[in-house]
């Protein structure tokens, strides 16, 4: 039996059609020589950094990915990856070299060792515009950790802010810093600004959480308890908290925030054992699996979302082949084709 529609109903549906975001999607690796690529972090210019398994260095090696080329090694003395790059093309990440691990800084090509804390292992996870890095270090037998912040060449060791252990997870080019400490009484999630830590536990009314991003106008996310077993994503925007949920007993997590407020993350799939990568702006959450552009490219899995940048160009991980895992960057169809 054939169908129709009325007139008026199908036009909106046409023009539903045609203004919803078109995509291009690209492989990031592996290709080459590349077995097998990791991908961790992003800048505004839509350069991705992670590592890469090179058949010529032997084990996995930190890597700079951009569409259309070879993943380009950075010559660290052992194998590691690169965690986070900033506009201005400074990586940093680490390397694991007689069982230590340490952290570096590439400026002009150039691979610097982050100095350590008392001989401790070095996990640095972000960087601003104006260079200065964040992390956490970790004694060898206690797997305590402490916050951290290298700034103009001297390292600034937080410790554990008065606690049990400490971690600071992301720094925006205001200087801000996010980041989770434990003490005595339980655990704690805050933002660092002009030296004043504020919990965010109250604006989110929760007992424990998470923060994984924070953007230049400060706004955050994360992930936090559900209250019902399960960790649910949430977002700290305009001071406005918002719980970013999947369904009943659904656990996922919120990674990355651009400026425009748009998020990026993961959350357990519905209907089988893997992960879905989602985009979620406005209140109105996309897997990006679903997205039409990415299922006709072949894509069989969108296992996550790592981060978004201000052009709205978002990269995780995922696959077409099974079992063959790649990084992927999806690209705004309109932003694309201004830049050509």
């Amino acid at each position: 039996m054939k169908h129709t529609f009325p007139i008026g109903l199908a036009l909106v549906l046409a023009a539903f059609a045609s203004h919803a975001q078109q995509y291009d999607i690209y492989d990031l690796g592996p290709v080459g020589g590349s077995i097998s690529t990791v991908v961790n972090g992003m800048n505004n210019k839509s350069t991705v950094v992670g590592s890469a398994s090179f058949d010529i260095f032997g084990g996995s090696r930190p890597a700079i990915f951009k569409t259309g080329m070879l993943p380009e090694p950075i010559y660290t003395p052992s194998y590691g990856e690169a965690t986070a790059i900033n506009d201005r093309g400074e990586v940093v990440g680490f390397y694991i070299e007689n069982s230590t691990t340490y952290g570096f800084v590439t400026s002009k090509d150039i691979v610097k060792t982050i100095p350590s804390i008392e001989g401790k292992d070095m996990l640095p996870l972000a960087i601003n515009n104006k260079g200065e890095i964040v992390g956490i270090s970790r004694g060898c037998c206690d797997g305590l950790t402490g916050a951290w912040v290298y700034r103009d060449g001297k390292m600034i060791d937080m410790g554990a802010l008065g606690g049990i252990s400490a971690a600071f997870t992301s720094i925006n080019n205001r200087g801000d810093i996010i980041g989770t400490r434990s003490t005595v009484d339980g655990g704690d999630a805050f933002i660092l600004s002009n030296g004043k830590m504020k919990s965010i536990l109250p604006i989110l009314k929760t007992s424990g959480a998470a923060p994984k991003s924070i953007n230049n106008r400060g706004d955050v996310v994360g992930y936090m308890s559900s209250g019902v077993g399960t960790v649910i994503g949430f977002a700290i925007v305009n001071d406005k908290p918002y719980r970013i949920e999947f369904g009943q007993h659904v656990s996922g997590n919120a990674i990355s925030i651009n400026d425009n407020g748009q998020v990026v993350g993961w959350h357990y799939s519905r209907s089988s054992v893997n992960l879905a990568g989602f985009i979620w702006e406005k209140g109105r959450i996309t897997d990006i699996q679903d997205l039409p552009d990415v299922q006709v490219a072949g894509w069989k899995v969108i296992w996550d979302a790592r981060a978004v940048n201000n052009e709205g160009v978002v990269f995780g991980t995922g696959y077409r082949d099974f079992n063959k895992w790649h990084g992927y960057m999806l690209v705004p169809r309109k932003e694309y084709s201004q830049q050509q």
